[in-house]
């Protein structure tokens, strides 16, 4: 019979890794101690230092614990979870064309738009509150290495 697979919370995959980037300690002894991995430990290192150069790529700093926690907590299925599980998808938005991707009403976008500006995670580019356009520069740094890393591809 086949083994079961573990399934492993956000708040897991994103503290796991900052035990080796933080320290100065090596995957295989945090790995261990976690009971997890080498290779998934190694994934979940390389993703977390690709987002922290992207983010230090904007200007922004990394994420403290704390405010990678408050991110977590966002409900399931909410106007907010829904938006960020699209946003590698559609990076730059409108709170109308958020509305319609997640299939909510105006209101409930809205809400999730303001409250994912003011934690940083997106950022406001165009001028006024009517049609606002809204990015993810996170995803957008990251896209833009993705691209450079295939035109250089050999």
């Amino acid at each position: 019979m086949g083994a079961i697979r573990r399934k492993f919370t956000l708040e897991f995959k994103t503290e796991a890794p900052h035990r080796v980037i933080d320290s100065a300690t090596f995957i295989p002894e945090v790995a261990s101690e976690l009971s997890i991995s080498q290779e998934a430990l190694y994934r979940w290192v390389k993703d977390e230092r690709i987002r922290l150069e992207a983010a230090s790529s904007v200007n922004e700093g990394p994420l403290s614990a704390d405010e990678r926690r408050e991110l977590i907590k966002v409900r399931a299925r909410s106007a907010t979870d829904l938006l960020l599980r699209l946003l590698v998808g559609a990076p730059v938005v409108t709170v109308n064309s958020a509305a319609s991707l997640i299939g909510r009403s105006f209101v409930h976008p809205n809400e999730a738009v303001t409250r994912l500006v003011e934690t940083g995670i997106l950022k406001q580019v165009s001028v006024g509150r009517r049609n606002r356009a809204i990015e993810t520069p996170e995803i957008i740094v990251a896209f833009a290495a993705l691209e450079r890393q295939l035109a250089h591809f050999e």
